[in-house]
């Protein structure tokens, strides 16, 4: 959708709203008397009541502004709840998803629109676009739905944090004679639903890849986006694709590995309309604000920078994804001068095929050339892994990309384990090797010892980022990005360390698919050429190598 003229709401360089100062907050005083001068007529006279219902109807900002109201926590009770009078910025906003979402529902002109609001806190984002939900719910019969990373986040009776207290905050505050003909709390409101007894419905669902299976509805919100982890979130947004021609994601920013991050920096290529959500926006945040060398900054300001920590601060009111939060793993080796396209294997040279096996089971085509430059050639991944799928496409891939090359397979001794899961008695490693002659090698794992198996990982991949290669001319470390799309996500920083509560990154990896797979494959063919630092160990294999899918003693093991 067009963009009106210049706004407060879509400016994205602080610079831009020097043309706006002073912020100037509503005028109360007027406008509580009008809202109560509007209480009293309406009381009184039916007709007045009537035209108020029309122009509540035509207009959400106007709903909001004579007949919102909100709930501050931090407020002791009566004082908690008191008059919705929006910002500038706010009722532009509203005004600007009612626009969208009836642009959408118009089947006279194709329109499908995405709108993104990374925000800073304590901005009335889901406020904004709840109110627009329940507006459209109650004078329009609108059918709504609404997402967030746990179904308990979705709707808590009393917890105003979820969105479905919000609506339902919102609608209880209407006088009995604006709701829908008809409608009765007990009957039409349970948990994460609304109903209108007139048609329409707002339903709520955790962010799943099966969130809101069937139906169509308006518009989808998806709330807190960036806080869900593991790829739920790419997975949800993907399936309700064609639910809605109108979505809504809505974060303070956790990273910029999740789709919300790529959503707001256009990563996807699918041009969704970004608002941000910046803390200079509210005038009650810029009062006695100032310029210190060229940075906008005020009392408010100062305060969030004096007691935050630098993550909490990136992510809560800055709006940064890249420092929002700390930990990844490869990312500051991995640069452009590691990316290549079109990247062709040597000959003479053999292929070593890292492999992660398990329900998802990934593969990674590499070679580890005489100067020990690591090249990293393509990739394959299955989610929902067959054994003998995954053993036909990894020969249909070697006689077609890599015909006359040496095949050397190289994985985690995990797959060498009897597992129930093939339902065959025989560990992964025993039946490709017995069915499709796909002999995996893992012993080299044993040379490390098990507590230095990540790190001694980490140490060969990355030696191959800090170093250059003078015969030929390029880093030691090369990979084919458009063959390798997974794996240039995992070096590029979604492969990273878990986050503490205190914004910090802990020991652990964080464990999603199909990033982790991807960065343990990465691993596997550096280290089994003794790319790592030696030490002495009398470690011996768990499980003893096979062969024609029967078990060798240790001393058997070539």
């Amino acid at each position: 959708m067009a963009k009106p003229k210049p706004q407060l709401l879509f400016l994205t360089d602080e610079k831009d709203i020097k043309e706006f100062l002073p912020l100037k907050a509503p005028d109360y005083p007027k406008i509580l008397k009008e809202r109560t001068e509007k209480t009293l007529r309406n009381l009184l006279d039916k007709g007045h009541r009537d035209n108020e219902n029309a122009k509540c109807a035509a207009s959400a900002a106007y709903w909001v502004k004579y007949y919102g109201w909100l709930y501050n926590p931090n407020a002791k009770a009566p004082y908690d709840t008191f008059p919705w009078i929006p910002f500038q910025f706010q009722e532009e906003l509203i005004d600007y998803l009612q626009e969208g979402i009836e642009k959408a529902v118009d089947l006279s002109v194709p329109f499908r629109e995405d709108v993104i609001l990374p925000k800073c806190r304590e901005m009335g984002g889901s406020w904004a676009t709840c109110a627009v939900y329940s507006h459209d719910w109650q004078f329009n019969n609108g059918t709504f739905l609404v997402l967030s990373r746990k179904e308990e986040e979705v709707d808590q009776i009393g917890n105003m944090d979820t969105p479905f207290e919000k609506l339902r905050f919102l609608l209880k505050r209407q006088p009995d004679w604006m709701l829908p003909q008809g409608f009765e709390w007990k009957k039409h409101s349970m948990g994460m639903r609304l109903i209108n007894p007139n048609g329409g419905h707002i339903g709520g669902d955790a962010m799943t890849p099966s969130a809101g299976a069937g139906g169509r509805v308006k518009s989808i919100m998806f709330d807190e986006m960036a806080k869900v982890r593991d790829g739920k979130d790419f997975k949800a947004w993907d399936s309700l694709s064609l639910t809605a021609n109108h979505r809504v994601g809505i974060s303070t920013p956790e990273g910029s590995k999740n789709k919300f991050a790529h959503l707001a920096k256009n990563e996807d290529n699918e041009n969704a309309t970004v608002i941000n959500m910046n803390w200079w926006k509210d005038p009650r945040k810029m009062v006695d604000y100032s310029w210190r060398d060229g940075k906008l900054t005020s009392p408010w300001l100062r305060e969030c920078e004096r007691t935050m920590s630098k993550t909490t601060l990136a992510s809560q009111v800055l709006i940064s994804f890249d420092t929002s939060v700390e930990g990844g793993i490869y990312s500051s080796q991995y640069s452009d001068k590691h990316q290549a396209k079109n990247l062709q294997p040597v000959y003479g040279q053999p292929v070593l095929v890292g492999m992660d096996p398990g329900a998802h089971f990934f593969r990674l085509w590499t070679q580890i050339l005489p100067c020990g430059c690591y090249l990293c050639l393509r990739e394959d991944y299955d989610q929902i892994a067959d054994i003998d799928v995954v053993g036909e496409k990894i020969i249909k891939t070697n006689n077609l990309h890599f015909p006359g090359f040496a095949i050397e397979y190289k994985g985690d001794p995990a797959g060498s384990h009897i597992t129930g899961s093939l339902g065959k008695g025989k560990s992964e490693y025993m039946y490709l090797l017995a069915q499709w002659q796909i002999d995996v090698e893992y012993g080299f794992m044993y040379n490390i010892p098990k507590n230095e198996w990540q790190t001694r990982g980490f140490q060969a991949c990355r030696s191959r980022m800090t170093k250059w290669c003078t015969e030929h001319q390029r880093p030691m470390l090369q990979v084919d990005i458009e063959n390798c799309p997974i794996l240039h996500r995992a070096l590029s920083g979604e492969y990273s360390y878990k986050v503490g509560h205190d914004g910090k990154p802990t020991d652990a990896v964080d464990e999603f698919h199909p990033i982790e797979d991807a960065a343990d494959a990465f691993k596997y063919p550096p280290l089994s050429m003794g790319m790592y630092i030696p030490e002495a160990t009398n470690a011996r294999p768990k499980v003893p190598r096979s062969r024609g899918g029967e078990w060798l003693p240790p001393s058997q093991m070539r």
